[in-house]
Parts: C-alpha cells; structure tokens; sequence
C-alpha cells in the first residue's frame, strides 16, 4: 500500500511543532531567503508544500530556498549526495476527462506525491544570489501606504478575524 502524502506531510509538520512546541516559530519569522521554489520551472511552491519545505529545512538548517527532485538535479548537471534524505511534496493538476459517448468533459483534481532535495543537499550546483529582504520597518511601511492607498475601512477589536 502507498503512503498517504497528505498524512505523511500532515505528520511531519505536526511532529515538527511537538518536537519545538515550547519555542516553535513559523519558519517565515526566521527565513530570509523567501518561498521555497523548485529548480526546474522556477515556480514557487504552494500551499502544504511551502509549510512542508519551510519545516524541513529549517529543521535541517538549510538557507536556500531551491527544491527539486532527483531527475531535475542530474538535469542541472549536479549531483544528489550519498546518504541524503529527501522530503515528499505534493503536486496538482487539473485534468480534463471528455466523454466520448456525450462529448461532455469533466475535470478532476490530480495529486501526486514527489520526493525533493534542497540545493545545500547537492554537489556541482550554485545556488544564484539570494537577495536578502528589505529591512521589515520599511516592508512595513510600505503595506500600511498599500492599505491607505486602497481607501477600505479598517476597524480594530474583536476576537476574531
């Protein structure tokens, strides 16, 4: 029987949060290097995925932000080390099935697990220059002039969002 890549994500991230619940942090708070991305299409990941990169590798204490699999590093000409472990994402897509007896098509949801290696797990490849982020006062700043800008209105209080 195959592993459900929705619970094995599900697990490593709760597992993640046990084993540092006293001082867990979200990965964003401590990452400079941003959204994890893959190596091939460049493509940032999404969803579970970016969770699940941001907890393997600061778990691991990785900076670089490039994933990919086994095939899409030899493809870059580098070289997946002996003996490293890889972590499982996963993928979607959306597939369009015609029926042939009404012509009528249908579209399902497509997942499919991947197993990935950060770029610091790798030999013959150079991560290109991570710019690091802007000081947060000025990020900051800059949202607050966005928000302003659109003109919504902002209330405080509650207990909820």
């Amino acid at each position: 029987m195959k592993p459900d890549i929705h619970q094995t994500i599900t697990d490593s991230i709760v597992r993640a949060i046990e084993n540092g619940a006293e001082d867990f942090a979200m990965p964003w708070t401590r990452l400079s290097s941003g959204l994890p991305f893959n190596v091939a299409s460049r493509n940032p990941y999404r969803g579970a995925n970016v969770i699940q990169l941001w907890v393997h590798a600061a778990s691991r204490g990785y900076a670089s932000p490039t994933w990919g699999t086994y095939k899409q590093w030899q493809d870059k000409g580098a070289q997946v080390r002996k003996g490293e472990r890889s972590v499982s994402i996963v993928f979607y897509k959306t597939v369009e099935k015609r029926h042939a007896a009404d012509e009528e098509a249908s579209s399902y949801m497509l997942a499919k697990g991947y197993c990935v290696f950060n770029a610091e797990q790798v030999d013959g490849y150079a991560d290109p220059v991570v710019v690091k982020s802007a000081d947060a006062t000025l990020a900051i700043a800059a949202v607050d002039a966005f928000v302003a800008g659109t003109q919504a209105t902002i209330k405080h209080g509650g207990d909820r969002a």
